[in-house]
């Protein structure tokens, strides 16, 4: 019964056996190295700018661990950073996807004080307490998160 049925759905001609045997498994190899291609340039990426996130951030922890807080706002301001020495976060984005959570993992590897990582819509907060007082330095989420793997998945 089953070697009638299978008889029935095979190609009966050389054209559509070509396409059976050669196309089909050229489309999806093509397909899946381009997909692993993508998938290994975007981690790079996110891995490269966030570790350069991590090394600034150090770099104004230990301003502000040496209670130099203008000195580290001035490096901060150099740097396109804004450091915010209050609380202002007061609800935060549950939605976290892939690339989000590699952000947060590397931060929080690099950076041993890192207490959160809050992912807004344009900026994304990384939240300290330096000398029992909170310290909140923020980048745009352009840096550490190019939109284009986002458009794809």
């Amino acid at each position: 019964m089953s070697n009638f049925f299978l008889k029935k759905l095979s190609p009966k001609r050389l054209f559509h056996r070509l396409i059976l045997i050669f196309l089909i498994p050229l489309i999806v190899t093509q397909i899946s190295t381009i997909y692993f291609f993508y998938e290994r340039h975007w981690e790079k990426i996110i891995n490269r700018f966030t570790n350069i996130a991590a090394n600034k951030i150090i770099f104004i922890i230990n301003e502000l661990d040496k209670n130099r807080i203008d000195n580290a706002k001035k490096i901060a301001a150099n740097l396109n950073l804004i450091i915010y020495d209050e609380n202002i976060v007061d609800q935060k984005n549950n939605r976290i996807g892939i690339f989000e959570r590699k952000i947060k993992e590397i931060i929080k590897n690099r950076v041993e004080k890192t207490d959160e990582v809050i992912f807004f819509e344009e900026e994304v907060l990384f939240k300290y307490y330096i000398n029992n007082k909170i310290f909140i330095i923020s980048f745009t989420k352009k840096y550490l998160l190019s939109q284009t793997p986002i458009i794809i998945f």
